[in-house]
């Protein structure tokens, strides 16, 4: 099992050092963000207009809705497959357990 945690970790590592390697070196001095007038709010209301605008975006709705049902059924299968299995499938626990996450 040591093989599949480290052999995914050098493999991303080795990809993160070759990125690193070809990226050319920016010219350009680092911004000061929290400097700059753009960067800060307009007024002090405008963080809870900005929420209200994300709360009321169809698009933001409908990826919300997505997720939530995705963490439905991964839960679902999670949980209450091997149950399942074990009860009404008449599998012994671990073949239960094994199955619902092969």
């Amino acid at each position: 099992w040591r093989a599949a945690v480290g052999a995914p970790a050098l493999a991303v590592g080795v990809a993160a050092g070759l990125v690193a390697l070809a990226l050319p070196e920016s010219a350009a001095p680092a911004r000061d963000w929290h400097s700059e007038p753009s960067a800060r709010p307009a007024s002090p209301d405008a963080t809870p207009r900005l929420l209200t605008v994300a709360a009321t975006h169809p698009h933001l709705l409908l990826l919300g809705g997505a997720y939530g049902l995705v963490k439905l059924v991964r839960y679902v299968a999670l949980l209450w497959l091997p149950l399942y299995l074990h009860e009404e499938q008449a599998l012994s626990p671990a073949a239960a357990g094994f199955l619902s996450t092969a």
